[in-house]
């Protein structure tokens, strides 16, 4: 992308695209603080400078985003508590599936911390798999399959985490195993990770 950062006629919405994609590059490298650099200098510019009225949302999601991949044991806490932004079905549907799949994270660290009360454990895996659900469909809907064949693992790792508490059973986490899979086979995707493998070593593993 450096080439396109070097043409002088690029406009401010195409360079606060290409920041994205540095955010999103750094951010799974694990190099967070420049992802951070690279958010702050897209937010820093006034709302009037971009066209697109959803670019500056989408960049506030990714500090949370960040926030969570840098210490999910712990950051799950202060983001659990964030409501949905405004902006996340008005201007900036892009960051619907990611809102989604974060907050399915973030049900699954609660209902496992241990000072949850059993009593909320039904309400929260219910909320847990809506969210996953409308994070599959949105990113089905921008035909995202690289993101759509995540969320399925991380929908398939949610049941194999929470499988102790009877909702489900192994032969249909399983099956949610062969999806992710699947999908990393005929769909070409999941080739910068190993996370599938990772995910179905530890299922093995387990059961």
């Amino acid at each position: 992308l450096e080439p396109c950062f070097l043409n002088p006629n690029i406009s401010p919405d195409l360079r606060g695209m290409l920041l994205l994609r540095y955010v999103s590059h750094e951010k799974a490298l694990g190099h967070f603080a420049q992802a951070r650099l690279h958010v702050a200098e897209l937010l820093s510019q006034p709302d009037s400078h971009y066209i697109d009225n959803g670019l500056k949302g989408h960049a506030r999601f990714y500090l949370e985003r960040i926030t969570y991949d840098e210490s999910p044991a712990t950051a799950y806490q202060q983001l659990w508590q964030n409501p949905a932004p405004p902006y996340m079905f008005s201007s900036n549907l892009r960051s619907a599936a990611e809102w989604h799949n974060l907050r399915a994270l973030l049900t699954r660290r609660v209902l496992l911390d241990p000072k949850t009360k059993s009593s909320e454990h039904l309400a929260l895996h219910h909320s847990a798999m809506r969210h996953f659900e409308a994070a599959i469909y949105w990113s089905l809907s921008f035909k995202d399959y690289e993101r759509t064949q995540a969320m399925v693992g991380n929908l398939a790792f949610y049941l194999h985490k929470t499988s102790h508490l009877g909702y489900t059973d192994v032969h249909k986490i399983y099956d949610w195993y062969v999806l992710f899979m699947d999908y990393a086979i005929h769909l070409d995707v999941g080739r910068n990770t190993a996370w599938e493998y990772i995910f179905l070593a530890q299922f093995w593993l387990d059961h």
